[in-house]
């Protein structure tokens, strides 16, 4: 209800002039307006956060954006850190490169050196530039378009079954092999588990070479 006195403010002057446009529309156009119109006012203001996100993450966290290449399987990180480990200042930064050279690269060292943080990094690189934002590595970063992003981590006993951690491991590379191809990122965590360390050894690197032969790009 609008008051017939209330002055001519510019509150009660839009108020009466959107009366008036209420008044020319039909019933069919009113109810279009009510249910389209807040859902597209909340998509944009979604779409606005996005991008506000974005200048946030350049401008207070060390994040850049990446140049985009056409060659298929390219991580090619400068400075690279893992914001989900720590903040930028008490983390190490890595300059991390697959797919040039070669489609796999392994990393190998002792415990607690930060190895499966270290994996971890290009995965958390490529889905922020996928979403279009700014990752966590210094600027020149070069990254392909990826398909599929995969994880292989140690997985628990399975007491009902019976089956082991390597069994387990091994099922599950047999299928990723069977799945992954060009343009797909494999992580894989602990590529062993198991007593039998030779043994273990040699079951897994003919894994490893089945699955860099499908040519995804393995880390």
């Amino acid at each position: 209800e609008i008051p017939e006195k209330g002055g001519n403010s510019p509150v009660l002057t839009r108020a009466k002039e959107f009366k008036k446009l209420e008044s020319s529309l039909t019933e069919k156009e009113l109810k279009y307006l009510f249910e389209t119109l807040p859902g597209q006012l909340i998509d944009s203001c979604r779409e606005m956060e996005f991008y506000f996100i974005g200048v946030r993450m350049v401008k207070e966290g060390h994040y850049s954006f990446a140049e985009p290449t056409e060659e298929s399987g390219v991580i090619d990180l400068k400075d690279a850190w893992n914001p989900v480990a720590g903040k930028y200042e008490n983390m190490d930064k890595l300059d991390i490169e697959i797919g040039i050279d070669s489609n796999i690269l392994a990393l190998t060292g002792p415990n607690e050196i930060g190895k499966s943080t270290t994996i971890k990094m290009p995965a958390i690189a490529v889905l922020l530039f996928q979403m279009g934002l700014p990752g966590p590595f210094a600027e020149g970063s070069i990254i392909s378009v990826f398909r599929n992003i995969y994880t292989l981590t140690p997985g628990f006993e399975d007491v009902e079954t019976g089956e082991s951690q390597h069994t387990g491991l091994v099922k599950r590379l047999s299928s990723l092999i069977e799945e992954v191809g060009l343009r797909d990122l494999v992580i894989v965590d602990e590529a062993h588990m198991g007593s039998e360390y030779m043994d273990l050894s040699s079951v897994t690197t003919v894994l490893m070479e089945d699955l860099v032969g499908t040519g995804a790009t393995i880390f």
